[in-house]
């Protein structure tokens, strides 16, 4: 919005809220990576979670030029929203997948004491 309204002290507001953000994201992520895996994993895991962090970050950096060339720098920006809006319904559509999780864990398995993420399937 700060580009589309060209205002500096705008802009710098949603970079502070974007940085608060993405903070939050990672710690959740990552919480998150560790309930649903364990071991080597859990390694595969983070290491896939942060390839595909870095293939976007290479994919904003190929396409956002060629947005802003040849159609307009707030297009390419408004663009980099939408797809930051898109993922954001991916994470609303996995919160009810992880939650279904918990119960059929709670229902059909044992937790090992000695391991606080280790879980026993039973039927």
């Amino acid at each position: 919005m700060g580009v589309s309204l060209k205002s500096w002290p705008f802009m710098y507001l949603g970079r502070l809220i974007f940085g608060i953000g993405e903070e939050t994201f990672l710690v959740v992520n990552s919480a998150l990576l560790a309930e649903w895996f364990q071991g080597k994993e859990l390694a595969f895991a983070f290491g896939l979670e942060l390839s595909i962090a870095r293939l976007g970050s290479v994919f904003n950096n190929l396409i956002s030029p060629i947005l802003a060339d040849r159609l307009d720098i707030i297009f390419a920006f408004w663009f980099g929203t939408i797809l930051c809006g898109f993922s954001a319904l991916c994470v609303l559509f996995t919160l009810p997948i992880d939650k279904a999780m918990e119960v059929h864990i709670a229902k059909h398995c044992l937790k090992d004491p000695l391991e606080s993420s280790v879980y026993t399937i039973v039927d």
